[in-house]
């Protein structure tokens, strides 16, 4: 992913979201959001998918529950059986404190694993940081990233077709082409734009 765009900071989240929004509408591609905190409905203000994390976790979950049970049943009634008590070789009841410590240990590091492997926060990758008041201890701003690509090709906030039969509607009904941008739409940003 490249690390070229457009950045944009806020000072508050609900005017972060007006503007995810507006821009989502217009046709750019958010790349990333930087908030203090977590925000309400930014995921979907993004059109970001659902996370796949849980079916990671169900998945090495079950795995993990299968090889314990699996692996202490091998020990118990296959490899080295001992009759202790007289109680049966296969006594799965046995089985489940192990079986739920393997289930929760698998589960627990396949979504750590998962979600650093995602993120691409492997050792030695280096950060990319979007504005330096995204990073500052205390700070209270919330910045946004448009992607370079889609900053560069929708310069008047429409795709060019679009863009192109609403100022001939404009001219031929006598009135002045729209104005172009978001600046109509997007709250008031405050500092230059960083890329």
């Amino acid at each position: 992913m490249s690390s070229e765009g457009v950045a944009m900071r806020f000072a508050d989240e609900e005017r972060l979201l007006d503007a995810v929004r507006a821009a989502r509408a217009d046709g750019f591609a958010i790349v990333d959001a930087y908030t203090p905190y977590p925000v309400h409905g930014l995921d979907a203000a993004m059109g970001l998918p659902r996370s796949r994390l849980p079916l990671v976790a169900f998945g090495a979950g079950l795995a993990g529950v299968l090889f314990a049970i699996g692996f202490q049943f091998y020990i118990a009634a296959i490899d080295w059986p001992l009759n202790v008590g007289g109680k049966p070789l296969n006594s799965t009841l046995a089985y489940m404190p192990i079986a739920f410590e393997i289930t929760v240990l698998l589960a627990g590091l396949a979504v750590t694993a998962a979600f650093l492997y995602r993120c691409r926060l492997f050792p030695g990758a280096r950060p990319a940081a979007v504005d330096e008041a995204a990073t500052l201890e205390g700070s209270c701003s919330c910045c946004a990233r448009l992607a370079a690509s889609t900053a560069r090709s929708h310069r008047g906030g429409r795709p060019p077709s679009a863009r192109r039969s609403a100022d001939d509607a404009a001219r031929d009904d006598g009135r002045a082409p729209a104005r172009r941008g978001l600046a109509g739409r997007l709250p008031e940003r405050r500092g230059r734009p960083r890329l």
